[in-house]
Protein backbone atom coordinates (compact mmCIF):
# COMPACT_ATOMS: atom_id res chain seq x y z
CA UNK A 1 0.00 0.00 0.00
CA UNK A 2 1.30 3.43 -0.82
CA UNK A 3 1.01 6.56 1.30
CA UNK A 4 -1.97 7.92 -0.65
CA UNK A 5 -4.05 4.84 0.12
CA UNK A 6 -3.11 4.96 3.81
CA UNK A 7 -3.99 8.64 4.04
CA UNK A 8 -7.33 8.02 2.25
CA UNK A 9 -8.20 5.22 4.68
CA UNK A 10 -7.32 7.40 7.67
CA UNK A 11 -9.43 10.27 6.29
CA UNK A 12 -12.41 7.99 5.71
CA UNK A 13 -12.17 6.63 9.26
CA UNK A 14 -11.87 10.17 10.62
CA UNK A 15 -14.93 11.35 8.65
CA UNK A 16 -16.99 8.39 9.88
CA UNK A 17 -15.90 9.09 13.47
CA UNK A 18 -16.86 12.78 13.17
CA UNK A 19 -20.26 11.88 11.69
CA UNK A 20 -20.92 9.48 14.56
CA UNK A 21 -20.09 12.21 17.08
CA UNK A 22 -22.28 14.78 15.33
CA UNK A 23 -25.29 12.50 15.08
CA UNK A 24 -24.95 11.12 18.61
CA UNK A 25 -28.37 10.93 20.23
CA UNK A 26 -29.19 11.10 23.91
CA UNK A 27 -29.26 7.56 25.29
CA UNK A 28 -29.82 6.80 28.93
CA UNK A 29 -31.57 4.25 31.05
CA UNK A 30 -35.26 4.82 31.69
CA UNK A 31 -34.97 4.63 35.45
CA UNK A 32 -35.62 7.19 38.13
CA UNK A 33 -34.44 7.63 41.68
CA UNK A 34 -37.17 7.45 44.28
CA UNK A 35 -35.47 10.12 46.36
CA UNK A 36 -37.08 13.09 44.61
CA UNK A 37 -38.21 14.84 47.76
CA UNK A 38 -36.70 17.96 49.34
CA UNK A 39 -33.56 17.10 51.29
CA UNK A 40 -33.61 17.40 55.08
CA UNK A 41 -32.58 20.84 56.29
CA UNK A 42 -32.43 22.15 52.73
CA UNK A 43 -34.80 23.56 50.18
CA UNK A 44 -32.87 21.83 47.38
CA UNK A 45 -34.74 19.13 45.50
CA UNK A 46 -33.10 15.95 44.23
CA UNK A 47 -34.36 15.54 40.67
CA UNK A 48 -34.88 12.49 38.52
CA UNK A 49 -32.15 13.07 35.90
CA UNK A 50 -33.94 11.01 33.25
CA UNK A 51 -37.07 13.17 33.06
CA UNK A 52 -36.93 16.32 30.91
CA UNK A 53 -38.55 18.46 33.61
CA UNK A 54 -35.35 18.14 35.66
CA UNK A 55 -33.73 20.78 33.41
CA UNK A 56 -36.12 23.54 34.48
CA UNK A 57 -35.91 22.55 38.13
CA UNK A 58 -32.11 22.53 38.08
CA UNK A 59 -31.78 25.83 36.24
CA UNK A 60 -34.19 27.55 38.63
CA UNK A 61 -32.72 25.88 41.71
CA UNK A 62 -29.02 26.54 41.08
CA UNK A 63 -28.84 29.67 38.90
CA UNK A 64 -30.36 33.12 38.91
CA UNK A 65 -33.36 33.46 36.61
CA UNK A 66 -35.65 36.38 35.86
CA UNK A 67 -38.14 35.06 38.42
CA UNK A 68 -35.76 34.45 41.33
CA UNK A 69 -33.66 37.61 40.77
CA UNK A 70 -36.80 39.61 41.59
CA UNK A 71 -36.71 38.15 45.12
CA UNK A 72 -33.05 39.04 45.72
CA UNK A 73 -32.30 42.58 46.89
CA UNK A 74 -28.65 42.59 45.81
CA UNK A 75 -29.22 40.89 42.45
CA UNK A 76 -30.47 42.21 39.11
CA UNK A 77 -30.87 41.03 35.51
CA UNK A 78 -27.08 41.12 35.03
CA UNK A 79 -26.88 38.10 37.35
CA UNK A 80 -29.23 35.92 35.27
CA UNK A 81 -27.50 32.65 34.37
CA UNK A 82 -24.92 32.88 37.17
CA UNK A 83 -24.67 30.23 39.86
CA UNK A 84 -26.54 31.31 42.99
CA UNK A 85 -24.25 32.57 45.75
CA UNK A 86 -25.07 29.79 48.22
CA UNK A 87 -24.76 26.98 45.64
CA UNK A 88 -21.75 24.70 45.48
CA UNK A 89 -20.57 22.05 43.06
CA UNK A 90 -21.57 19.48 45.70
CA UNK A 91 -25.15 20.83 45.65
CA UNK A 92 -25.37 20.39 41.89
CA UNK A 93 -23.97 16.87 42.04
CA UNK A 94 -25.99 15.72 45.06
CA UNK A 95 -29.28 16.88 43.51
CA UNK A 96 -28.56 14.92 40.29
CA UNK A 97 -28.56 18.16 38.29
CA UNK A 98 -25.16 17.42 36.75
CA UNK A 99 -26.49 14.13 35.38
CA UNK A 100 -29.72 15.84 34.26
CA UNK A 101 -27.98 18.53 32.23
CA UNK A 102 -25.55 15.97 30.78
CA UNK A 103 -28.47 13.75 29.71
CA UNK A 104 -30.25 16.58 27.89
CA UNK A 105 -27.20 18.59 26.79
CA UNK A 106 -27.45 17.72 23.09
CA UNK A 107 -31.11 18.71 22.94
CA UNK A 108 -30.48 21.95 24.85
CA UNK A 109 -27.58 22.81 22.56
CA UNK A 110 -29.72 22.21 19.47
CA UNK A 111 -32.54 24.37 20.87
CA UNK A 112 -30.03 27.12 21.70
CA UNK A 113 -28.62 27.00 18.16
CA UNK A 114 -32.06 27.17 16.53
CA UNK A 115 -33.16 29.89 18.95
CA UNK A 116 -30.19 32.06 17.98
CA UNK A 117 -30.89 31.51 14.28
CA UNK A 118 -34.52 32.48 14.62
CA UNK A 119 -33.89 35.55 16.79
CA UNK A 120 -31.20 37.01 14.54
CA UNK A 121 -32.22 40.29 12.85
Amino acid sequence: MNYKNIICIILIILIIYILVLITKKEHFANKCYNNCNPREGSSLITVCPYKPECVGICVNQHTYTKENVANEILKNEDNIGELKDAQTQADIISTNCGICIDNFYNGLKMIDTYGKLCSSP
